[in-house]
């Protein structure tokens, strides 16, 4: 393609997680810092007319969830470029939190998408611990010090306080969701129970703008753009490619 106006892509897949991800040949990308290059890139760009974010992560960590949404805000607000979302497989939770930051929502139909929420994983390990014999003596400055401990049964004062953060969290999540689909937030709360939803389901509840294909998110880019046509390009390692 010979003309000079671009459509930049930028793929989001894999667990958002604020670390470096371990693997077969050692550690390998941090996805918050890796998405931030490749939306700098595209800002730095004068070519660049508009980004489509290929969203497809199994699961995400909250902090880093919130700070690759606020990225996009930041990069809308400050490039007045248009960011459209392409839900792919999977777009659930972190993933979803992410889309909201989006001028337009793609999924496809068989897209499994929502699941707006949190959750606190905790394990009660005592009944192993009997059985091996095996108890926990920590020696701590504060009564909640050790809260969490698998080894021992978790007290009621400990569950209102992971309540409580979980609680917060999820308030600030359906916070964004509302935000982003300009829908009042006592119409996203009976929606938000962490429920996943397919795409066709996620359009009828408002919760996405269109079911379509990738194509049909780069041809929405381009229309917001006010282009008729742009060349695609991908990043590695911030460099367009």
């Amino acid at each position: 393609c010979f003309c000079r106006d671009k459509i930049a892509v930028i793929d989001v897949e894999g667990v958002i997680v604020n670390a470096r991800k371990s693997g077969l040949l050692g550690d390998g990308e941090n996805p918050v810092s890796l998405f931030r290059e490749r939306l700098d890139s595209a800002a730095n760009d004068s070519h660049v007319k508009a980004v489509v974010l290929r969203i497809n992560p199994p699961g995400a960590a909250v902090t880093a969830s919130d700070i690759m949404y606020q990225d996009v805000i930041t990069f809308r607000r400050e490039t007045h470029k248009p960011v459209v979302a392409c839900m792919m497989d999977v777009a659930a939770s972190g993933g979803y939190y992410l889309a909201m930051g989006c001028d337009q929502i793609y999924a496809h139909s068989t897209t499994v998408t929502g699941s707006i929420g949190v959750i606190m994983s905790m394990y009660n390990a005592t009944g192993l611990t009997r059985i091996l014999g095996i108890s926990s003596e920590p020696i701590k400055s504060g009564p909640n010090k050790d809260i969490g401990n698998p080894l021992r049964p978790m007290t009621e004062e400990e569950r209102m306080i992971l309540q409580g953060i979980v609680n917060e969290f999820y308030d600030q999540f359906v916070k964004v969701v509302a935000r982003g689909r300009n829908i009042p937030e006592e119409r996203i709360r009976p929606l938000a129970d962490g429920r996943v939803y397919t795409g066709a389901e996620a359009k009828r509840l408002g919760l996405v703008d269109q079911i379509g294909t990738f194509d049909d998110a780069l041809n929405t880019a381009m229309q917001i753009a006010g282009l008729k046509d742009a060349a695609i390009v991908a990043y590695d390692r911030g460099a367009a490619a």
